[in-house]
């Protein structure tokens, strides 16, 4: 399997993020949950969609944008674990 780029995986999930940051509260999760998880429940994919929801609902851009990025990393890192 060939390794895909930090901008390849930003690209994969940069649409579902960006409609959670323009949705209503009761939206928010909607778009969230569809990241790539390796099982229903993924901590660590959970633990960045919390600080997603956090940064949302504060309309904090600089701090979303940034854990945007945290994500894409762990992703790259991990992605062979994980379904782009």
């Amino acid at each position: 399997m060939e390794k895909l780029t930090k901008e390849e995986i930003r690209d994969s999930i940069i649409g579902e993020l960006n409609e959670a940051y323009k949705s209503k509260n009761q939206e928010i999760s909607y778009w969230l949950e569809k990241l790539p998880m390796v099982e229903e429940y993924d901590e660590d994919v959970h633990n960045y969609m919390s600080m997603l929801k956090y940064d949302i609902r504060k309309q904090d851009r600089e701090s979303f944008d940034f854990n945007v990025n945290e994500l894409v990393d762990f992703y790259y890192i991990n992605q062979e674990n994980y379904e782009f």
